[in-house]
């Protein structure tokens, strides 16, 4: 999904499953987040297109490898399982406490992509991106997690991934907040995106509702 050229079309959009689609917006989705929550140098990122407006992507071999390795991984829970799971974009320190995670909660997944939903992924892009910039240690890194829901609904499992920013808490005295990016709700697509910041990380795009 990742381009160099402003005009690239997705003409195969509307050929490709869900599932592809769902994997090629997770790579374009883990490419932002690491540069906009600056778990790498900036000069590590060069400039790219997708969905319609630009993006940075790694240029770095081995953190495109283990990105690929873990899509793939995804790729294939998704393709075996009838009930989709989350994915959560899970940033620590250097004693593996959660600084911030980006979760996408995928409830249902099936056929075949309508590229008419390129609009909600690229909000989700241009949301996260909106988010004010981390103040981030040194020794930050991050992970890519994902979890079978077990046909459990996505609102019995969000508490789960709170829990985890809630371990931090009294490290940084701040309550970890909610914040929602996107929503896709259709009959055959249904995604959830939300960000667990702490309270202490301000959004411009809250401010802009």
């Amino acid at each position: 999904m990742l381009s160099t050229n402003s005009n690239a079309a997705s003409d195969a959009a509307s050929s490709i499953s869900k599932v592809d689609a769902i994997c090629d917006f997770l790579e374009v989705y883990i490419h932002a987040v690491l540069h906009n929550r600056s778990v790498y140098p900036k000069s590590l990122f060069e400039d790219r297109y997708a969905y319609g407006i630009p993006v940075k992507a790694s240029r770095h071999p081995e953190l495109n490898q283990y990105i690929a390795d873990v899509l793939a991984a995804i790729r294939s829970e998704l393709l075996k399982s009838s009930e989709p799971g989350d994915v959560m974009i899970d940033i620590v320190d250097g004693n593996g406490s959660t600084l911030e995670a980006f979760v996408l909660e995928l409830s249902v997944i099936s056929g075949n992509y309508d590229p008419r939903h390129d609009i909600e992924l690229r909000a989700t892009l241009i949301r996260t991106n909106m988010l004010e910039p981390a103040n981030v240690p040194e020794d930050v890194s991050f992970s890519v997690c994902y979890r079978p829901r077990n046909g459990k609904p996505p609102s019995l499992e969000k508490n789960m991934w709170v829990s985890r920013l809630e371990n931090t808490k009294i490290k940084h005295s701040h309550e970890p907040r909610l914040v929602p990016l996107s929503s896709i709700d259709s009959a055959n697509l249904k995604i959830q995106a939300f960000a667990l910041l702490r309270m202490d990380q301000l959004s411009k795009s809250e401010h802009s509702i």
